[in-house]
Parts: C-alpha cells; sequence; structure tokens
C-alpha cells in the first residue's frame, strides 16, 4: 500500500507535527491515515453504483495541563493551524488519566493480501451478476442485492515520547441479501464475507440463501418453557456488539459503561468463554497494535 518513500515522507510530517506540538503540550500523538476504496453495489438485482474514493488525513492529540486536546486535518499543507486548534481545545477536553505509550515492540501479523488490492471494478461487477443470476432464476421470489467493498489502506503513528509505528491493511467485505413475502410474511435472508483477504465466495453465500429459503417455507411449533439456546456465528456477533460496549476502554473512561465498576466480578455463565485475539491472521479486525500503540495481544 504505502512504498518506502511515502512512509518516510508521512513520518518526516510526523515529526514535524510532533516537533511544533511538544513546544505548547506536554504530550503529543500523531495518527496518520491514507487509503483508497472500491464498492460496486447492485439493488433489487441491477447495478447501482461504482464508487472509488482516495482518503488521506491526520489526526493530533495531546495533553495540555492535564487534559486532552483533539484536532484533524486533511490539508497537510496547514499543520501548523492543526497543531493550534488542538491545543486550545484541550482547555475543553476531559481529564487525561494515562500516558501515550513509550515504544511499540510487535510483531508482524499477516492482515494483507495482495488480491484485494489488485481487486478490479470489472471482476466485482462480474461475481455480482453471476450471483443474482443465479437468485433470479432459482429464487424469483426474491428481490436481491449485492455489494463488493475492497479497502486498502496505511496508518502510522507516532508520539513525543519516542513511539513511531505503523502498518499496511487490506479489507474485504461481500454482502448478498434477499428480501420477499413468503406465505404472507416478510423474509429477509442473506450471507457475508468479511475479512483481510478476498473471498469471493459467490457460489457457498448463493447456496445458503436458497438452503435459508426452502427452510423459511417450513412453519415451526412454538413451545412454551426453558429451551436450550443454540448462538450461530451471526448471532453471536450480535450477542458480542452488545457485550463490547459495556467493556469498551472509552466508555469505561468516560464512565458511561453499564458494566462500570463491575471488573473482576464474572457476569456471564462459566461454559461461556470470550477470547479477544488480534493477532488472528487475516482477521477482519486483526493489527499488530492499536490505534495508540498499544502492542495487540491475545
Amino acid at each position: 500500500c504505502g512504498d518506502r518513500r511515502q512512509v518516510k515522507k508521512m513520518r518526516e510530517t510526523i515529526e514535524r507535527i510532533l516537533r511544533t506540538a511538544r513546544a505548547k503540550a506536554e504530550q503529543a500523538e500523531v495518527f496518520a491515515y491514507s487509503g483508497e476504496q472500491t464498492r460496486v453495489e447492485f439493488r433489487a438485482g441491477e447495478l447501482h453504483a461504482i464508487e472509488h474514493k482516495e482518503v488521506k488525513g491526520i489526526g493530533l492529540r495531546v495533553i495540555k495541563r492535564g487534559r486532552l486536546g483533539f484536532s484533524s486535518t486533511t490539508d497537510l499543507d496547514r499543520l501548523r493551524e492543526l497543531v493550534d486548534h488542538t491545543c486550545q481545545s484541550a482547555a475543553y477536553g476531559q481529564k487525561a488519566f494515562f500516558d501515550f505509550p513509550a515504544r511499540c515492540s510487535s510483531s508482524p501479523v499477516r492482515i494483507f493480501d495482495p488480491k484485494v488490492s489488485h481487486l478490479s471494478v470489472e471482476r466485482a461487477i462480474q461475481e455480482g451478476r453471476r450471483a443474482l443470476g443465479i437468485l433470479r432464476e432459482e429464487a424469483p421470489e426474491l428481490k436481491c442485492d449485492a455489494a463488493i467493498d475492497a479497502r486498502v489502506y496505511r496508518t502510522d503513528l507516532g508520539n513525543s515520547r519516542g513511539l513511531m509505528a505503523g502498518f499496511d491493511k487490506t479489507v474485504f467485505t461481500y454482502n448478498l441479501s434477499g428480501v420477499g413475502v413468503i406465505g404472507g410474511h416478510m423474509l429477509f435472508v442473506g450471507d457475508m464475507r468479511h475479512g483481510s483477504r478476498l473471498m469471493m465466495d459467490t457460489e457457498p453465500m448463493v447456496q445458503k440463501i436458497l438452503r435459508l429459503l426452502k427452510r423459511s417455507q417450513i412453519s415451526a411449533r412454538v413451545l412454551s418453557g426453558r429451551m436450550p439456546v443454540l448462538f450461530a456465528p451471526e448471532a453471536a456477533g450480535i450477542f458480542w456488539r452488545a457485550l463490547g460496549m459495556g467493556v469498551n476502554g472509552k466508555m469505561l473512561q468516560k464512565r458511561s459503561s453499564p458494566l462500570q465498576g463491575r471488573q473482576g466480578e464474572r457476569i456471564l455463565d462459566r461454559r461461556l468463554t470470550i477470547v479477544d485475539d488480534p493477532r488472528l491472521g487475516l482477521a477482519a479486525g486483526s493489527a499488530p497494535h492499536d490505534a495508540e500503540g498499544v502492542v495487540a495481544e491475545r
């Protein structure tokens, strides 16, 4: 994503911002982002939109007089204004109960797939039309949508305590869904692929939608009483989003988490184990370190 010259130039820019910010604040942190995104979208079986955009920006965070200040810009010719605005915002910021990390000695994580960066619009259109063509023939009662999204980006991070780190990453998303009125009821079916590697799994995604459509035509009798609960991967994701809000570090720092003050307390069944592993290869949320430079660990 970023060649050596671009990386060197961006890190020189980060150092320049840090030198200016250090003269006005106790600590400073610079986060730089650059990348491009391509999206092909179909609605109701027809090609709806083709988008390509390039994004570049820099965010600056400071700790000044014990408070946090933040500002960002996409204009790299106005960096002095960025520093001024950030330092001024610290007067109204939250109290900082931490220091920025002093170093980041992370080991590499596989989060870049060249196949994603080389994905063409023509290939994405071809796969979308193939999927929707099969569904149009096999399930004419459904109105189907598809979206293929490929993102390639680089982040660089530096702070006034000597940290300098960065990584390149790819993210690929493929959504396929259908909606229809089946037996007098609205039915929504779909499948998705999301991660750092190219997963153009058109055939298995189409077959899953057809399988779900077939199962929807079987009526189940509802019983009362205590029932076992099975978490399918899709349902587990919804469950984790709800729980994740409670253990989110930012919400804990703001004291707005519903689990505030319950650190170290068991809140779930002993048979349920949840592990956060940001070092899984080619997973959507994986990275060698977080946005502050803290090394990623399981």
